[in-house]
């Protein structure tokens, strides 16, 4: 039945409640539309990707959170494709995925805000899935301001891209995932920044008003850490802010913030130099949580004390030899 007609008072009532469920639980929800904004450069594609390898398995995104398995797809407009792969690689030193359910449009200069930009994107998103790809649950828009023609921070060229979107999660029943930029910092008159939250959003008032759920992807000036923060949530439910420690080069991930040490040890002990073993095999191990077994394999696997041996899922992991 089209929504596109006129309700009585009863007919409203009969339709069925909203019945959207967590895709990441506590972050996103089916056919949500979200947008991430932080400065460039702070590890918003990184969190994205991050997000999409959890799905792909179904394990906890972050160790924490729970996820409901299934297909997802990154429209990537800017960057190159070599430095993607590379990006890829250090990230799956840590992380886990199932490449099947891992899918990549590289396509610099897709219109959105246009009808044609919008179908090129859907035939080929048709066109995959009926060469058997799963439907995406969930597309990721990166970045946001390199797919308009138009002006971001004009009302009409944004609400045809917002129109837009609506298509797509209609079309894919989907959630909707948009990595955008702040706007400059502002100041008080004394020279101090100010913090405005959601406010921070560049462009019209109208992307803001647009979306289901606002996250605020911030540097706290602390040594890697970044802080997550919900400024818009539609719905009133899922995270307030959680602080998130960057670890870098090798493996490229984040992680919960807190002190790994006391299972970092255990784990190694369990962890072998000649029988590989998954993390769930150390979970069985050690009766450890798997969030606990996740952080110290990134710990051992950053010092160098540990290897991956296999590249599909689960990954497997043993104890590097000495010299």
């Amino acid at each position: 039945m089209s929504e596109h007609r006129l309700y009585t008072g009863h007919q409203l009532l009969a339709i069925p409640p909203d019945d959207r469920k967590p895709l990441i639980d506590k972050l996103i929800w089916t056919r949500e539309k979200v947008i991430l904004i932080g400065d460039p450069a702070i590890g918003k594609s990184i969190f994205s990707q991050q997000m999409c390898f959890a799905l792909s398995t179904g394990e906890p995104f972050l160790s924490e959170f729970l996820t409901t398995e299934c297909c997802t797809l990154t429209v990537q407009a800017e960057g190159e494709l070599g430095e993607t792969r590379v990006r890829i690689e250090n990230m799956l030193e840590g992380a886990s995925w199932k490449a099947d359910n891992f899918n990549l449009i590289f396509y610099p200069g897709l219109a959105l805000d246009t009808d044609k930009g919008c179908r090129i994107l859907m035939n080929i998103i048709d066109a995959k899935v009926d060469d058997e790809m799963p439907t995406p649950k969930l597309i990721v828009l990166d970045p946001l301001y390199m797919m308009m023609q138009g002006d971001i921070c004009n009302q009409k060229d944004v609400t045809a891209f917002c129109k837009n979107m609506r298509l797509i999660t209609a079309r894919y029943d989907c959630a909707l995932l948009i990595i955008h930029h702040k706007h400059r910092l502002r100041r008080s008159p004394d020279g101090k920044v100010v913090h405005e939250g959601a406010d921070a959003i560049f462009g019209s008032f109208a992307w803001k008003a647009f979306v289901d759920r606002l996250y605020n992807f911030s540097a706290t000036g602390t040594g890697g850490i970044r802080r997550l923060t919900s400024d818009k949530k539609r719905s009133g439910k899922g995270i307030d802010s959680i602080d998130l420690s960057f670890i870098e080069p090798t493996p490229l991930l984040f992680e919960i913030k807190g002190d790994a040490t006391p299972f970092v040890r255990i784990v190694e002990l369990n962890l072998d130099k000649v029988e590989a073993r998954s993390p769930q095999d150390l979970c069985n191990r050690t009766h450890l949580p798997y969030n606990s077994i996740k952080r110290a394999i990134s710990v051992l696997r950053k010092e160098g004390k540990i290897e991956k041996i296999s590249h599909g899922y689960p990954v497997l992991w043993k104890l590097k030899e000495t010299l």
